[in-house]
Parts: C-alpha cells; structure tokens; sequence
C-alpha cells in the first residue's frame, strides 16, 4: 500500500517512452502496483539494459508534516506501550507494527551476546515477508532494531533510536545497525526516521544499510552519530553493498556518523541525492564514496545536489567513476547544531 505522502509521478518517464531517473517505485493514485511496476522494468531492461538516465528525474512530491504533533503520532519518546518479546515474522504478509517501544535498559533480550541464537537480540526481524509496516516504534540501547532478510515491500516509518549499541564490529549476525537488510529484498523504505547512535554508548557499524536490496529508498531520516565509541566500521549509509541497484538515498542528515556519511558499494543505478552531511572525528575518511567493493560490476550512479563538511577528511572518493553533479564537498555553511537530533 502506497505511502500518501509519497506517492511519485511518472509523467516525466511515460513522456520520454522510458522509466528515467529513479525508477525504485511504481505509484498509483490507488497504491503500489507490483505487476505494472515488474512490467516497466523489464520493458526497460530489454529496450535499454541498464543504461537509464539518472539525469531525468520525476517529480517527488515532499513529505507533508504528520497529522499530529511534531513527530509521528506525537507521542514523547519511550512512552509507548513497552514490548517484552522480539518480533520475528516469517513468510507474513499485510502486517502494520505500531506504536511499541523496546527498551534494552530493562530488558538484556535485545543486547547481543555470545551463544544465543542467531539474531536472537534484533528487535524486529522479518524473513521473507511482503507488504510489512513498522511505524511509531521506539528503541533505547538495542544492539540491532530491525532486520530485513529477503522478501519485498517493506516500510520503516516515524521510529526513533537512542542508542545502537552494536557491537559495531562484524560478528556474522545482524549488529550495529538501525537497520540491515540482507537476503537480496525489494521494495525496503526507510522514511522520516530519527537515529542517535552515539553519546558514549553506541558502537555501530553502517546505521542505515541497504545490503544487497534493490528498488529501495532512504529518505528524510536524521543520523546523529555523535559520541560513537569507535567510527572505523560505519558509514550512516550504504547501499549497492553485496550487490543491489536503483536504490535511492535522498533529503537525509547525517551527523558524525562513522568514518564514511555515505557509500555506493556497487551495483547499478544506485543515487545519492540532496542529503546534508557534517563531521568532525578524528576517525573522519572521506563524505561519500563511489566504489565497487566486491569487484562485482557498479555503473549508471552517484552523488548530486548534495552539502557536506568533513573536518578532518574528504569530499567524494571516487574511483569507478560515477557522476558527480550539483555537489558541495567542503561547505562551511553547515551548522553542525542544525544537524542535532532531537528524539
């Protein structure tokens, strides 16, 4: 079911006889429509290959403010109905998760360790399952709010974290993200949400991780990543990572958060767009880059219209080449106070 808020016109596309720009989505005035959608791909796919035009891009209607209060529902922070067990869902479809809180203070389930089965720590873990709504859900000092493994269609909306505690360094599960996906899924939108991993007790890895998605979408998130405990594995986002293409990372903040705002790991017709980046670690690499990792082929992306400062490292690495339009790499006109993330 479509987001109203975010339902994206395809005049521009239909005009040009084929899907330009982003093409992650297929919106109707009455919601998603997975055939039309697949149909339009693969008539792209056999017209054109891979080789769309990231330059053209529909128009995007904005995200209108939330019916009530200032954030989501307007509920205060950690004052939502407490959740005593992990959510794991597998093969489900239709399912709108709304308006809990878990709180890893109280209860040590949700804090990884050593031993226990796999995953047994996440939050919210979905396996294989479509059309899933997670909205208005709370999360305080959780190793791994919420995973994705494989299925399509799923929509993060209005949660808030403080604190990913991790451990950020890579333990053959799922840890140290505010979310992960994995297992190749579709259709992952990740929108409106508020994100603090630092203040001296996060220790992430990549907060917001598109791994191995496709058709999937990052945007108006905020990322506030001071106080990390150690940055050397993170990005605030990642996408194009152990493959996936035409996803979308737009009109996000990040701040201080890890040693890389943003990477394009590879993949196709993966774009980063409009987004405002700051950071002043000491373990600062570079903004953004524009890399194939995994030397698996990456090709019709990159970086546009985006504002960054790097104190202490660079703008845009980017050895294969992708486009770099409309960006400001070392802005001075940030400031990092607007960047705060206020839960």
């Amino acid at each position: 079911m479509a987001h109203p808020d975010h339902i994206k016109s395809w005049t521009a596309a239909v005009d040009n006889g084929f899907i330009q720009g982003d093409p992650a989505y297929y919106y109707n005035a009455t919601g998603y429509d997975a055939d039309v959608h697949h149909a339009l791909i693969v008539a792209v796919l056999e017209a054109h290959g891979i080789d769309w035009n990231p330059d053209v891009v529909p128009p995007v209607d904005p995200p209108v403010d939330p019916p009530t209060g200032d954030w989501g529902d307007g509920v205060t922070f950690m004052d939502r109905t407490p959740q005593d067990n992990q959510i794991w869902l597998t093969n489900e479809t239709g399912i709108v998760i709304d308006g809990l809180m878990f709180d890893g203070t109280t209860d040590s389930e949700y804090t990884y360790m050593p031993g226990r089965a796999s995953n047994a720590h996440v939050c919210i873990y979905l396996d294989n399952c479509t059309d899933i709504t997670i909205r208005n859900i709370d999360f305080l000092h959780v190793s791994q709010p919420i995973a994705v493994y494989g299925g399509s269609n799923i929509l993060v909306e209005y949660c808030r974290a403080d604190g990913v505690t991790g451990p950020g360094l890579r333990v053959g599960e799922q840890t140290g993200n505010f979310i992960q996906t994995y297992g190749s899924p579709t259709g992952v939108r990740v929108l409106n949400n508020k994100v603090i991993t630092g203040q001296g007790y996060g220790d992430p890895a990549d907060i917001l991780s598109l791994f191995s998605a496709s058709d999937s979408e990052l945007g108006f998130n905020q990322v506030d990543g001071t106080g990390y405990l150690d940055g050397r594995y993170g990005t605030g986002a990642i996408l194009g990572d152990g493959g996936g293409n035409n996803n979308r990372v737009h009109n996000n903040t990040f701040l201080n958060s890890g040693q890389v705002a943003i990477g394009i790991a590879g993949g196709f017709g993966n774009i980063v767009e409009d987004n405002i980046i700051y950071s002043d670690h000491d373990f600062d690499n570079t903004a953004a880059y524009y890399w194939d990792f995994y030397a698996a082929g990456i090709g019709d992306g990159g970086f546009r219209n985006n504002r960054s400062k790097f104190v202490r490292g660079g703008g845009l690495w980017n050895p294969d080449g992708g486009f770099d339009e409309g960006n400001v790499w070392d802005d001075d006109t940030i400031d990092p106070a607007d960047l705060v993330v206020v839960l």
